[in-house]
């Protein structure tokens, strides 16, 4: 963390370019996951730098930049509001992640935009409309090509889903199917 900080206070320093806007940007980004494992994911700490992260990247934008980690910090600022839990902050940042991964096309983006507005959902009350998510996130994933990507993010979203879609079923009354998913 300090070393990725530094590195942000130096490049503050220079003269600004599209190429060191995109270096800060990439740098905060790094920031913000050990931050969140330290300080906690909804620690002010950590939501300076998601805030911090956002404006680089909406700058970036602005300027016809095209190098975008929109999603990424997006989902950083999910994550740490539903950890603060704000229902509808979480929501709205669900359906605004799902809309730009389907606007992006990347697949697993995609499944993960599901995966996320199922959480939301569930987690507000809406849980046959949660579980909708989840079966259209689970219907995306591939395993011979997501399942690799999990090295990188920590987690496998196909069995990530079927973990949340488990306890989606539980609470509609569908013990089998939850324990189906569980297993």
């Amino acid at each position: 963390m300090e070393q990725l900080t530094q590195a942000n206070s130096l490049i503050e320093t220079l003269t600004p370019t599209a190429e060191l806007r995109r270096e800060q940007c990439e740098i905060q980004v790094a920031l913000i996951s050990p931050l969140g494992h330290l300080k906690g994911p909804a620690s002010p700490e950590a939501r300076a730098a998601i805030e911090k992260a956002r404006a680089l990247v909406e700058q970036g934008e602005k300027l016809g930049e095209t190098a975008s980690r929109l999603l990424s910090v997006l989902a950083f600022l999910w994550i740490a509001t539903y950890n603060a839990f704000d229902g509808d902050a979480v929501l709205g940042l669900a359906v605004q992640l799902l809309s730009l991964a389907e606007k992006q096309g990347a697949t697993l983006s995609i499944v993960v935009g599901h995966q996320l507005m199922g959480m939301s959902l569930t987690a507000t009350g809406d849980i046959a409309e949660g579980r909708a998510h989840y079966d259209q996130g689970f219907m995306l994933y591939d395993p011979a090509v997501h399942r690799a990507l999990a090295t990188g993010t920590g987690q496998d979203a196909g069995v990530s889903i079927l973990c949340q879609r488990s306890m989606a079923l539980w609470l509609l009354g569908y013990p089998d199917a939850a324990l189906a998913d569980a297993h």
